[in-house]
């Protein structure tokens, strides 16, 4: 069995996820860009690496990963249209605005993963025809990425909209390139696309949206760091349960929420102050509500950076 884009513990595997084994000759940003290298390959050197296999498997679905499958069970087709298969993989995986094009795609693939077809089905069976509904429409949507329109309007408007808002002089950006930190000031809460996109190449994000008496804030280490990248070396994992502590002890003992973070093996973990969220830090924020922490802007911002600071020091 062919693995992509997740893990297996057997057979040929293209994935950009940690522990992979992704033949060194075709290692990409994306698992969408590893199998499209392997695409390339001569038909010969293709059949080579699969060793006789033709069973292509996922231990997840998103959108690079169904772009990786239909990538190996199609590669003539995606050759056609790597760049825009990029896009799409690149805008669900990163979770930045790539093109409305590679947006377009991710928002209706991921739309697709709880379409009725699939709400009573549960285990493998539910993944299976999750990859059966998507694959059926990735022909269509890399020749018109918005065929279905209908389903991703709403949140593809939105979207754009606070993308826009992050490129605009809204938004207030101060890069600490030693620390590979973005801190961002915004009017409001941004989409986490918005948020990624206007933080540039920096793995670590810190946005603080003014509140009434103080801030909305929310820190995160992007899924970069977590992902096997070969385009670039990503700074260390920092635990931010120790920046959530620390802060914990300076937020005023009457405060009604807390702050709160996630361990560093997350794929994106985030420090909060506000509410527990129940569901996984990937993806949209789903961390839990934010609340307004009452403590100075300075001191939040130094904290984050003498956190970093600290880790930096200790791996030299």
């Amino acid at each position: 069995m062919i693995s992509v884009d997740g893990l297996a513990p057997l057979g040929p595997n293209f994935s950009h996820w940690p522990g992979n084994r992704t033949p060194p000759a075709l290692r990409h940003d994306l698992s969408t860009g590893i199998v499209l290298r392997w695409a390339k390959l001569s038909p010969a050197e293709r059949a080579r690496s699969l060793d006789g296999l033709d069973v292509v498997t996922n231990n997840h679905v998103d959108t690079d990963g169904i772009l990786s499958v239909f990538t190996m069970l199609h590669p003539e087709h995606a050759l056609e249209h790597a760049p825009l298969l990029l896009e799409a993989a690149g805008c669900g995986d990163f979770q930045t605005f790539t093109t409305a094009a590679g947006l377009a795609i991710e928002l209706t693939l991921t739309a697709l993963l709880d379409s009725p077809q699939v709400q009573d089905l549960e285990g493998v069976a539910k993944r299976q025809m999750q990859y059966e509904l998507a694959l059926e429409l990735v022909p269509t949507l890399l020749t018109d990425p918005f065929a279905r329109r209908d389903l991703i309007a709403a949140e593809f408007d939105r979207i754009r909209a606070d993308v826009d808002t992050a490129r605009s002089d809204a938004v207030r950006i101060h890069s600490i390139a030693a620390l590979d930190l973005a801190v961002i000031d915004a009017p409001r809460e941004l989409d986490r696309v918005a948020f990624n996109t206007a933080a540039g190449d920096h793995s670590r994000v810190l946005t603080l949206v003014p509140h009434g008496r103080g801030h909305l804030v929310r820190c995160w280490q992007r899924v970069e760091s977590w992902f096997d990248l070969a385009s670039r070396v990503v700074l260390p994992r920092v635990d931010l349960r120790t920046l959530a502590t620390r802060l914990e002890a300076l937020e005023a003992p009457e405060a009604e929420a807390h702050w709160h973070a996630h361990p560093a093996d997350e794929p994106v973990p985030e420090c909060w102050f506000g509410e527990i969220g129940d569901g996984p830090s990937f993806g949209p924020t789903v961390s839990g509500a934010l609340s307004v922490s009452r403590l100075a802007r300075r001191l939040i911002v130094r904290a984050v950076e003498e956190q970093y600071e600290s880790a930096s020091t200790r791996t030299r």
